[in-house]
């Protein structure tokens, strides 16, 4: 079976590219080395409201000629970002407006319907919205 490998800068320890060999030679005195990679089953637990998990590679000692030398894939958690909390929430509302707009406009239409309301009591941008919106909704079969 093949198992993943990356090819490692062992000067910076950036990762060059990511192969599946059976078994590949592997120089280890070379300045780029292919690095077997194992992968840490273990998934923490995370609260995703403000948590999010990422992928963290752990390079071995790069100075190391050891063929034993491996790299660990495992998940992390890491906290979000203000601004990807900020995304998500926008998200949420965009999701509820159409039916919180369509709620509005029932709710108005039960107050005209029962006599507490008028159309002639909203603002004249507030008739014209509600009548547009009612004339499109009336096209829709």
């Amino acid at each position: 079976m093949k198992q993943q490998y990356f090819k490692v800068d062992r000067a910076t320890g950036e990762v060059l590219s990511r192969r599946h060999f059976d078994d590949p030679q592997r120089d280890m005195r070379k300045s780029v080395v292919w690095f077997p990679v194992v992968v840490d089953p273990a998934v923490p637990a995370f609260d995703s409201s403000v948590e999010v998990l990422e992928e963290s590679i752990i390079m071995p000692s790069l100075t190391s000629t050891s063929k034993a030398s491996k790299i660990t894939r495992r998940m992390v958690i890491r906290a979000k970002t203000q601004a990807e909390i900020n995304s998500e929430a926008v998200g949420e509302l965009d999701a509820t407006a159409t039916a919180d707009i369509r709620l509005v406009e029932d709710f108005f239409d039960a107050l005209v319907a029962s006599g507490v309301l008028t159309m002639d009591d909203l603002p004249a941008k507030a008739q014209a919205r509600l009548a547009r919106r009612k004339t499109v909704r009336g096209r829709i079969k």
